[in-house]
């Protein structure tokens, strides 16, 4: 199986045996005194420190019923001289005076009792409405068998289930999305790759995982949680655990993938795992393990944290420091038992670098030669705390930027993903044309070198610290067992014959247990119950001391105001709750009645929109869908989530001249050998004007399929619509003056942002197709057959041949898009290599060399380059173009984007390198998974002038 939870660490060399043994002894000893000792210790200052409060709380108690008898004994010997008669004397208190402060009481406790018995029934009241609007939602509700299959499978109450399965390749993804709550709007998804039952830690579950993950502080019920599967049998563990589960406090949205495919790329038993020799492939399979699960999990979440599942504990705040920091890219230091740092892939620094003979040994590609990547003087989250040339001040928040980070814990701004910045499943640093890869940088130790050149940073927080399961090591002897034998004896041992030094009598327990009889209250409040009456016949002393009773009885009073006035407050949050959960049940009913209501109807219509205007990324989305109703067998006539296709365009305003976005709509209902009604469209807008007007215009056209009574009508219908605008990404294509567009430096700033483009565009557009079609909004005219044959060819990634047309219909520029081409490129020389290494301003231009080969040499030289004149004929490219570019899905799936940066020729000191930007870096990223790049030059399309 491949451990896809596991980060790339290096493991410590084995001890000799006689070593092992002795640490495992002394390890026994160390335990022995952990559990003995210091618990013992701890727990006996604890009592002592409980025992000494207990003290004080008596001799508080002891002080209050001796000032309790004193005030008493007053009471009795004013009640005794009450009998006379008296004159009232300036400066003595009088009956009335005295008198009138009970008596203010008394009414205002009344007044207040009123309050609060109205207040209960008003409760009362809200209850029993409460109560019939619950009702009246239950009976609207949709019972598990009304509609078979509709968004999913009721499986209890607080989730529905839908389940999407794939034979070719093979994968499946079950999706669990909770009732009463919009998951389309959640803020964070937490990420986990789990190869197996024993992918958790020692002794641990699933269940355990899911208690470290609720061990962090988030809201669960706006976050979703999304898991690669390994092996069918956790799969399918995994799935038994999400039908049990009812939690309300769970997330509100989670999806379990389970992807064969990947599982059957790279095998390797377990203890082998760190081996250097099975490291590039190791990790590109968990690469693409890595970037299959983002890119079917991610929705709109603005956050991501990949959490490897064998993490045991992280800090509760994890998740708002990283928010709270404010960076792109975050992780915490890793401790493993007793070792300061696990993951070594958080460094920053120098990294070894590949000598003139073993570059040329990869220049050459030579099988049997293996450069292995490691630190030549960098350093990792261990050094910025045990190093004080860091500068650590010991704060949480503490940061230092890093040039690779690690997985077990990992943060990511969800942007930086739907930019195109994946996991790169292949060495991204040291590239050329000549090679099929670099030398360093692969899965997590490559992200960082991507993200920075789209102007994001990657940062360790080493004060923030989270624990790794320890691994046990397999294959212990016999006589290091019976070492550990005799260490568990001795430790029971000793356990039964330690002294009983911390043992406590029955009077130490008794006082402790005492704690709990305090008594307070009643005794505190009886004073107000006894009144007596003050003359003119008592003494200075009698006064004196009924002015301290008074004053009590102020304090006693104020007392009870404040507890009234506690009570008045909880009793109107209980009220305005209850107001608020009438609202809701009434809402939810009303819902109910509509959604059942629609059930009934031929065609379901699904309508979303998502606006994020949060962070640097803001967009706003709008998502078009239908199903039909389910025959007897539970099948769908149409289904938008079956779709086989998706066509992606991006809508500028030029279309071609005289021509709207309905002409290009047109242009592809002649080359679509797949129907409509299992076909997703999805578009990048340019202008949030024209969003608008295709917003209305979609809303139209849903709304009529929405009231149609014949559904076979619906076979031309779009079954799903995806609109995107995203205008922080029309900022920066804006900001290029358009008369300088050509130049060869701008060039370079304007299609990197062409490249975030094509990958936004790809992640919110693309779900669970099959094939995707990208075609720019200027084509006018494409072959016929086109999409038929690029399935029937079976190719991974196919283009055609562009050439540009006239309004006319004359061609006056064949073999426009050059970007798609075999052969060579010019690459720098030496003195310009250095000139890169040392002066970020340094521009070289990338152009073809003398031998490229570009799509009208292949159509002109047919027999030259072996090709019929069939539109079928095709030959393998290095580059593509994007005018039409067809792609099987799964290939995005894995982390094969348009690179938003120039990936070959690429090195640790350089930003980026000296070629491969956006389209003519895809193959050459697929090219490291396997999969290849065809170009059909027999076949062509035009672009407009």
């Amino acid at each position: 199986m491949i451990p896809l939870s596991r980060s790339n660490v290096r493991a410590a060399p084995s001890l000799p045996p006689l070593r092992r043994m002795a640490v495992l002894l002394v390890a026994g000893l160390i335990l022995i005194a952990v559990i003995n000792i210091l618990p013992g210790y701890l727990s006996r200052s604890t009592i002592q420190e409980k025992m000494e409060l207990v003290d004080k709380l008596r001799r508080a108690e002891d002080e209050l019923k001796v000032t309790s008898q004193q005030l008493n004994a007053l009471k009795q010997a004013a009640a005794k001289q009450s009998s006379g008669g008296f004159v009232h004397e300036k400066g003595k208190p009088s009956n009335d005076e005295v008198e009138d402060v009970p008596d203010k009481q008394r009414n205002q406790e009344i007044v207040v009792h009123k309050q609060l018995q109205s207040a209960k029934d008003e409760i009362l009241q809200l209850e029993a409405e409460l109560r019939r609007a619950k009702e009246k939602q239950q009976e609207n509700s949709i019972k598990d068998g009304d509609i078979p299959d509709y968004l999913g499978k009721k499986i209890n109450q607080r989730f529905v289930k839908v389940s999407f399965e794939k034979s070719s390749p093979e994968y499946r993804k079950t999706t669990y999305r909770a009732i009463d709550t919009n998951s389309d709007s959640n803020e964070l998804i937490v990420l986990s790759s789990i190869a197996h039952s024993n992918s958790y830690g020692a002794g641990r579950t699933f269940a355990d995982f899911i208690d470290t993950i609720k061990s962090i502080e988030f809201e669960r019920t706006m976050s979703t949680l999304g898991l690669l599967v390994g092996s069918k049998d956790e799969y399918n563990n995994i799935l038994k655990y999400m039908d049990a589960n009812s939690d309300d406090t769970f997330f509100s949205k989670v999806i379990v993938l389970q992807a064969q495919f990947i599982e059957d790329l790279y095998k390797l038993d377990r203890d082998i795992r760190h081996s250097l020799a099975v490291q590039k492939e190791r990790r590109r399979a968990i690469s693409r393990a890595r970037n299959f699960l983002i890119t079917n999990a991610l929705g709109d979440e603005e956050y991501s944290l990949c959490l490897d599942a064998d993490m045991i504990e992280t800090p509760s705040d994890l998740l708002q420091v990283f928010v709270n920091s404010g960076k792109d890219i975050v992780v915490p230091r890793i401790r493993q038992g007793g070792a300061e740092n696990y993951d070594f892939n958080s460094w920053v620094g120098h990294r070894l670098v590949p000598n003139a003979e073993q570059s040329k040994h990869l220049d050459e590609k030579d099988p049997d030669f293996l450069f292995v990547p490691g630190p030549d003087g960098a350093a990792h989250m261990h050094d910025f705390v045990n190093d004080e040339k860091w500068g650590n001040n010991q704060r949480r928040d503490f940061a230092v930027p890093l040039d690779s980070v690690g997985g077990a814990v990992l943060f990511v701004k969800s942007e930086v993903f739907k930019q195109g910045v994946l996991f790169p499943p292949f060495y991204v640093v040291g590239t050329t044309w000549d090679r099929f890869e670099g030398y360093d940088g692969i899965e997590t130790e490559g992200l960082c070198y991507q993200a920075r050149t789209i102007g994001y940073q990657c940062w360790g927080l080493p004060n923030v610290v989270a624990f790794h399961d320890v691994e046990l090591q397999d294959g212990i002897s016999s006589r290091q067992w019976l070492v550990l034998v005799c260490t568990i004896a001795s430790m029971l041992l000793f356990i039964t014959v330690s002294n009983k030094r911390y043992s406590y009598s029955l009077v130490e327990i008794q006082r402790m247990i005492g704690t709990l009889e305090l008594k307070s209250g009643p005794q505190s409040t009886s004073m107000l119950t006894t009144q007596a009456r003050i003359t003119d016949n008592n003494s200075p002393d009698v006064l004196a001391k009924h002015q301290i009773e008074v004053k009590v009885n102020e304090l006693l009073k104020a007392k009870i105001e404040k507890e009234l006035e506690l009570e008045r407050k909880e009793m109107k949050k209980k009220v305005d709750d209850m107001k608020n959960k009438i609202k809701q049940a009434e809402k939810k009913a009303s819902d109910a009645q509509g959604e059942k209501e629609s059930l009934m109807s031929p065609v379901q219509v699904n309508h979303e929109t998502v606006v994020v205007d949060k962070g640097s990324g803001q967009y706003r989305k709008t998502v078009y869908s239908f199903k039909t109703q389910p025959d007897d067998n539970g099948k769908r006539l149409y289904d938008s989530t079956q779709n086989k296709l998706v066509i992606m365009s991006g809508f500028t305003n030029n279309f071609g001249k005289g021509r709207t976005h309905d002409d290009f709509l047109n242009m592809i209902d002649t080359v679509n050998q797949i129907p409509h009604s299992q076909t997703s469209l999805s578009l990048l807008i340019s202008n949030e004007d024209m969003f608008k007007r295709l917003e209305t215009h979609i809303s139209t056209v849903f709304n009529n399929i929405k009231a149609t009574e014949d559904v076979s009508e619906l076979a031309e219908s779009f079954s799903k619509v995806t609109l995107v605008y995203a205008p922080f990404l029309e900022e920066k294509l804006n900001s290029l003056s358009r008369g300088e567009r050509q130049k060869a430096e701008v060039q370079r700033h304007r299609r990197r942002v062409l490249a975030e483009m094509r990958n936004f565009l790809m992640s919110h557009g693309i779900e669970n197709e099959e094939y995707s079609l990208y075609i720019d909004c200027d084509m006018i005219e494409l072959p016929k057959n086109m999409l038929a044959n690029f399935i029937s060819s079976d190719v991974d990634i196919g283009t055609i041949r562009i050439d540009m047309k006239n309004p006319r219909g004359v061609v006056t520029h064949p073999d426009y898009d050059l970007n798609a081409w075999a052969g060579s490129r010019l690459r720098p020389t030496e003195e310009q290599e250095k000139q890169m290494d040392n002066d970020p301003n340094f521009f070289f231009e990338p152009k073809p060399a003398k031998d490229a080969i570009h799509m009208l040499d292949l159509s002109a030289n047919r027999d030259k380059f072996g090709l019929d004149n069939t539109e079928t004929a095709k030959y393998e490219l290095k580059s593509v173009g994007g005018a039409v570019l067809f792609v099987r899905a799964n290939v995005y799936r894995q982390g094969a984007v348009f690179p938003p940066y120039y990936a070959v020729g690429t090195n640790w000191q350089r930003l980026e390198g000296w070629d491969g930007i956006e389209t003519e870096g895809l193959c050459y990223i697929a090219n490291a998974m396997g999969y290849k790049c065809w170009g059909f030059p027999n076949m062509v399309g035009y672009h407009t002038v």
